[in-house]
């Protein structure tokens, strides 16, 4: 029953994504290690793990705002299933296998144990940053602070703000993304854990994509 909507939804929603327990056991739904995914823009491009799938893609130019998952109908038969939801560039060779700290939009570490509504959104690596990046505008920024007294440590902490005062400690907020600036990106899902053994379990994705590119009159640029 897995579906694919797009569009004004609701809510600032631009997209939708519907997936079933039943979706998920069936062998065509998802990926197979080194097989070709299908694109039409990168007929070579290969899965880079099993269980994974191409849902949508986000135009150059472009950015998410929102990515999020809800449970409509809760998980059975299974106790061990994992979720992730990536972005990469549409030329990518290989769709990257992906972990908690990989996984650009989605991360959700339990998905076998959550009741229906329970929503997850932006909580992948794209939408946060370290103290050590907001501070110094680089994630190794502090990484010199570590061995001294508490003086020695609190001197070179102080240095090290001076020294990065002009930096733009900010590169993103929370609440956008924007990973498709030259070339469109794919966005796509992966599992782990004991598929075979589900028998209940409903969910939909959302998703709210700024295209403005769309928007301008005259020609528009290539796919990639």
């Amino acid at each position: 029953m897995s579906l694919l909507q797009s569009g004004n939804l609701g809510g600032g929603i631009t997209h939708t994504f519907e997936f079933n327990y039943e979706d998920l056991k069936n062998p065509s739904f998802l990926s197979t290690s080194g097989a070709l995914t299908g694109s039409t823009v990168n007929p070579a491009q290969v899965f880079g793990a099993d269980n994974q799938k191409i849902i949508m893609r986000i135009p150059k130019g472009s950015f998410m705002q929102i990515a999020g998952i809800t449970t409509v109908e809760a998980t059975a038969g299974a106790s061990d299933l994992t979720f992730y939801c990536n972005a990469i560039d549409e030329n990518a060779a290989t769709l990257t296998d992906m972990s908690g700290s990989s996984s650009a939009l989605i991360t959700q570490n339990e998905l076998d144990n959550r009741v229906a509504g329970y929503s997850l959104v932006n909580n992948g690596n794209a939408y946060g940053q370290s103290l050590a990046n907001f501070i110094t505008d680089s994630d190794s920024g502090l990484n010199g602070l570590t061995g001294g007294t508490d003086a020695e440590n609190g001197a070179a902490a102080a240095l090290a703000l001076y020294n990065n005062r002009a930096n733009n400690a900010q590169e993103r907020s929370y609440a956008a993304y924007a990973p498709a600036q030259t070339t469109a990106d794919t966005i796509y899902i992966g599992f782990t854990g004991s598929l075979s053994s589900l028998t209940a379990g409903r969910w939909i994705m959302y998703f709210q994509l700024f295209d403005p590119i769309s928007l301008a009159n005259g020609p528009k640029p290539a796919g990639l």
